[in-house]
């Protein structure tokens, strides 16, 4: 009997203590501007209030009027008899603090992920592709995931508390339907070589059409109902079909100079315009003897010359220097069989604009494009008729080359990929951060695992279908890796940098004013989260697995393990509030910024003739001029739609819509918040944006609508 009450008292000091049922876990916090930026005045210093048996039902210490009571770190559900959930999200320092707050299974779980999520070491000298290698690891510079393809679907499949396996499903079954389809046009026996703009239409409406089917339905015999076991409606569906939108397909408005030049602002890669100066003027691959001075005063409609433009800031230039002197490949889709055509080999053009005056409004006009990186390449300007527009097309495929590869798989995907790893090999999942940073990662490890080789692996996209192929490819990220850093997250000062913040010098810039939106309210969104768990600078300096997610990230990280994340320019350690408030704000912003980067292609490249990833020599076709015979036949386009529509059909969520799936009532408020915010006001003010530049004869962007954009990338 002894024995007996011995343990039953020690069961019963343990469960007051530990905060289950007989305590009621509440903390005094300071009321802050902010009602979502709680901090705890007793719990930071250990000073929680546990009281005795049954504390519940005892007085408590009245508050004071800048105070009030809630759930202590670790717990939720505040009720009547205080908050009796135990969570375990805290930080770590407050793990063996009282109560104990699951510290073996936080290690348990940490070293779980470690003997997986494991990143590559990439050679010094990377071996030539394919050529001297067929492992795209032994051929790249940077690290990866180093899992085969099957362990990474695998362990996808079954996290089902981030739901990946429905979405793999669909993931898949969309990639697998489209090639199939790819696979059908190009073989059907009854196709007749495309003759008309129309015909690229109708292929990506076709395609389009299928998009939204179901990949598994059941008809019953005598049950007049189709059961959907696995639907896609709700997954698939584009902004350009149910938003207000302009239709550049219509009347071939895609050809006009307007369009083209407000692609450059509102199409599929707003990124790369930026301001010129007289030092990119003076570069030795600049023609000096085209007649610069009369292309920018035909553009401007004003007397002054070249040179005394740019010096005004009013020059803006569009090029892709990486893509210069790249290898090319032989045209595998469409073969030369009938000596009437051959694939024109990759160019690296150069397009130069003039923020004009039209009107008293200040509005970007194209002046001359120069065709190669190269002082004797062509020049020509709106006034060379159909040498004009092949000279836009060039720049078309150049532009769709140098989005998909370095603005879209490498400055998103591939930047995206060891953050995530090291997230998970760092922070427990107990921690604050990964409680919300997972779902910013979820299916990137499966696209990327499954898409990088469908991407550049013999015989498949890239070698279908640019000139540069997938050898060229791999040139191309390896040239542009070493550039890369942690600056390409920042947003506002890369609008800075380009010289393209400026509302009076470029009025309509979508991407720019919509983007700027988004930016605060991440950042807002941040500032509120980090602050729920960060009392003071000395929390954050003091995070042990915080510490070790930014020594093993940044390139300048130092002992076992640290610098494998090989990001230059990412701070190795971290000290204040406000820097972990810059960085989570830059990691959610990434998907939001893959967004803005993919999903126009769904129309944009969807319809070849505005976005060509090859083009032809043909003798039909006058030399330097454009003519329908220099675009890809269906062989090719039906691999392009293919590839548009996987890329940017699938929508798997809403940003911040996992606040219902947060442990933590007050982290789950601020989730709420946001998303509430994003998809109600500043939805409809970007709507309504939108709706103003269709009105004025505009391109108009929904690529970031907040009710487009999802959590992460996972397409």
């Amino acid at each position: 009997m002894a024995k007996l009450l011995i343990i039953l008292s020690l069961f019963l000091t343990w469960q007051i203590c530990a905060g289950f049922l007989l305590n009621d876990n509440l903390c005094k916090y300071k009321k802050e501007s902010n009602v979502f930026s709680k901090r705890s005045r007793l719990c930071d210093e250990n000073q929680r209030d546990c009281r005795r048996f049954l504390g519940w039902l005892a007085p408590k210490e009245e508050p004071g009027d800048d105070e009030y009571y809630d759930c202590c770190p670790g717990f939720t559900k505040k009720g009547r008899f205080g908050c009796q959930i135990k969570t375990c999200i805290v930080l770590p320092q407050d793990v063996n603090k009282f109560p104990l707050m699951c510290p073996f299974e936080r290690h348990a779980d940490l070293v779980l992920e470690n003997l997986f999520y494991k990143l590559t070491t990439p050679p010094e000298n990377p071996l030539e592709y394919p050529a001297e290698t067929s492992n795209i690891l032994e051929a790249v510079p940077f690290p990866l995931l180093n899992q085969p393809s099957e362990k990474v679907l695998l362990r996808s499949a079954l996290k089902p508390r981030l739901k990946e396996t429905e979405w793999l499903i669909r993931y898949i079954g969309m990639s697998t339907r489209n090639g199939a389809l790819a696979k059908k046009t190009i073989e059907n026996p009854d196709i007749k070589p495309f003759t008309d703009y129309a015909d690229y239409a109708q292929l990506l409406k076709s395609f389009r059409d299928e998009q939204s089917k179901d990949l598994i339905s059941l008809q019953i015999p005598g049950v007049n109902h189709t059961f959907d076991l696995v639907s896609m409606e709700e997954y698939m569906r584009y902004p350009s079909q149910e938003t207000p939108f302009k239709n550049i397909i219509h009347n071939n408005i895609w050809q006009n100079d307007d369009v083209f030049t407000q692609q450059r602002l509102a199409g599929l890669n707003p990124m790369s315009l930026r301001k010129m100066t007289n030092e990119d003027f003076n570069r030795d691959f600049i023609n000096k003897t085209y007649d610069w001075d009369a292309a920018m005063q035909r553009a401007s409609g004003e007397d002054s010359t070249f040179s005394e433009m740019i010096d005004a800031g009013r020059v803006y230039i569009v090029e892709f220097s990486y893509l210069y002197d790249l290898s090319n490949v032989e045209d595998l889709t469409e073969r030369n069989t009938t000596d009437r055509r051959e694939m024109r080999g990759s160019r690296a053009p150069i397009c130069t604009f003039v923020s004009a005056n039209v009107g008293g409004v200040r509005e970007l006009k194209p002046v001359a494009i120069q065709t190669d990186q190269s002082s004797d390449a062509p020049v020509f300007s709106p006034v060379d008729g159909s040498k004009w527009l092949m000279a836009k097309q060039e720049f078309q495929r150049a532009d769709i080359t140098y989005a998909e590869i370095i603005e879209h798989l490498l400055k998103t995907h591939l930047l995206m990929e060891p953050i995530c790893v090291i997230m998970r090999r760092t922070l427990s999942k107990f921690h604050p951060l990964h409680e919300i940073l997972k779902w910013h990662c979820r299916g990137l490890f499966a696209v990327n695992s499954v898409g990088i080789k469908a991407l550049l692996n013999p015989e498949e996209f890239l070698h279908k279908l640019f000139a540069i192929g997938h050898a060229g490819g791999v040139e191309l990220l390896n040239k542009a890796y070493p550039d890369m850093s942690w600056g390409v997250t920042e947003f506002d000062k890369n609008l800075e940098r380009r010289g393209v913040d400026s509302t009076d010098e470029i009025p309509y810039f979508p991407y720019r004013d919509d983007g700027l939106l988004i930016w605060k309210e991440v950042s807002n969104f941040s500032r509120d989260y980090i602050n729920l768990y960060y009392s003071d600078d000395s929390r954050v300096a003091g995070d042990s697995e915080l510490g070790r997610f930014f020594n093993q990230l940044s390139a300048d990280g130092t002992g076992t393990d640290g610098g494998i994340g090989m990001f230059k320019g990412f701070p190795a350690k971290i000290e204040t509030i406000q820097d972990l408030i810059d960085v989570v704000k830059r990691i959610v912003f990434i998907p939001v910024q893959h967004h803005a980067i993919n999903y126009p292609v769904a129309y944009y490249g969807g319809f070849v003739p505005n976005l060509p990833t090859k083009l032809y020599d043909d003798p039909r076709v006058p030399p330097k001029e454009f003519g329908f015979d220099r675009l890809p036949q269906y062989h090719v386009a039906a691999e392009q739609v293919a590839l548009s529509m996987s890329l940017g059909s699938i929508r798997y969520d809403v940003l911040f819509d996992y606040g219902k799936h947060l442990k933590d009532d007050r982290a789950k408020a601020i989730v709420n918040k946001y998303h509430e915010r994003l998809t109600g006001s500043i939805n409809d003010q970007i709507a309504a944006r939108n709706q103003e530049r269709l009105q004025n004869g505009k391109l108009s962007y929904p690529y970031l609508l907040p009710k487009w954009m999802p959590n992460s990338i996972h397409t």
